[in-house]
């Protein structure tokens, strides 16, 4: 069973949310664009901690059938204020009594973080947006080390920051707007180990489109940072996809040479 933490890191980690100050110290609250108006995780139950709006009660019934994900009841707490907003009930038939006059939301729990990634999913249309769900560390961790590393697994972590700043735009094209280029490593995190997690050169700032084929292997980058194409991709997917066999890295450093070679011959469909 995830803990209230367990689940604060998976989804911080996982999901690039936003952790805020809450009036109240017993809980955490989590933010995202695509979720209204936010998350509660509660520190001090042992199951059902995360709170979430009424108005996705219209989910209900899809999430009772997810294996893993225990439904808890509603609850009430003035610490849920923007709950209760009407855009924040939506649909739901659920109906308070005389003596439940503060907000309310509804209450989830998880067996597993495979229960918690599918329950994101249904309920709020997202998707892990990291490599690796779980933190699955190799030796045990100081906990200043262990902070470093789950911040370089947050989308607006120190890490992400430094790629940006080292590469001023998605590494190929040259392309400026942060917001869509995605900072990935180029030796997958399950892959690496603790200094290689945290290592600058372990990483490339891509589009989507180039994020993506690279890390299922359809292109990689030589010594020299030209781009390597799959066969798997044909001229007519590549003119598709807006790739390019002239492409290259904007630059190369030679701390990226043995990264670029474990993806070549690890990853890279020849």
């Amino acid at each position: 069973m995830l803990n209230a933490d367990s689940i604060l890191n998976h989804l911080l980690v996982n999901y690039s949310m936003e952790q805020w100050p809450t009036p109240i110290n017993k809980v955490y609250r989590l933010h995202h664009p695509k979720i209204h108006p936010y998350l509660h995780i509660n520190r001090k139950v042992q199951t059902k901690q995360l709170a979430v709006s009424l108005r996705y009660d219209t989910f209900k019934e899809e999430i009772k059938q997810i294996e893993g994900v225990i439904c808890g009841t509603v609850s009430h707490h003035a610490n849920y204020i923007a709950y209760s907003k009407p855009e924040n009930i939506g649909e739901s038939s659920y109906i308070p009594t005389k003596q439940q006059e503060t907000p309310a939301a509804q209450h989830y729990g998880f067996e597993n973080t495979k229960a918690l990634d599918r329950f994101m999913e249904v309920c709020f249309d997202l998707k892990p947006t990291m490599k690796v769900i779980s933190e699955d560390f190799s030796v045990p961790l100081i906990p200043t080390e262990k902070d470093a590393l789950i911040k370089a697994r947050i989308g607006q972590s120190t890490y992400r920051n430094a790629l940006c700043d080292y590469w001023n735009g998605c590494a190929v094209t040259g392309c400026t707007l942060n917001d869509l280029l995605i900072a990935s490593h180029i030796k997958p995190w399950s892959a690496s180990n603790n200094k290689e997690r945290l290592d600058q050169f372990n990483g490339l700032l891509l589009s989507p489109t180039l994020d993506k084929a690279f890390d299922k292997g359809l292109i990689s980058f030589d010594a020299a940072g030209s781009i390597m194409i799959s066969p798997k991709l044909s001229k007519d997917t590549l003119d598709q996809l807006g790739i390019s066999p002239n492409m290259k890295l904007s630059k190369i450093d030679p701390r990226h040479n043995a990264y670029l070679q474990w993806h070549r011959n690890n990853l890279f469909n020849r």
